[in-house]
């Protein structure tokens, strides 16, 4: 293949990347519904801790006030690295990832 612009060199591109555009706006989708959707159980999970107090008293007059507090950081340390991400099944992956929203919605529920 050459670069030199003085060779008009037609190639039937028709169709090229349609199949593959379609297929990757599909997997974005899907990407950004998922983490929609984690924002979503972060937001309402933060909600319920700060608005209902008995679950507020159950966790910041308690112990559990440093596992609220640093749960999201060893989640990150320890389960959330991208070698065992990739290690595991997709529907297995978006359960530890709402976990993990739903831990950082009672850590930010403060």
């Amino acid at each position: 293949m050459t670069f030199d612009p003085s060779q008009n060199q037609s190639v039937n591109r028709a169709g090229y990347g349609s199949d593959i555009d379609a297929g990757l706006q599909s997997h974005m989708r899907s990407v950004y519904n998922i983490m929609g959707m984690g924002l979503a159980v972060t937001g309402i999970t933060a909600y319920a801790v700060a608005n209902i107090p008995s679950l507020a008293q159950l966790i910041f007059h308690t112990p559990l006030v440093y596992v609220a507090a640093f749960a999201p950081l060893a989640f990150l340390w320890f389960g959330l690295t991208p070698q065992k991400i990739m290690r595991l099944e997709p529907g297995a992956a978006v359960r530890l990832f709402g976990l993990f929203s739903a831990l950082m919605g009672v850590s930010m529920g403060s």
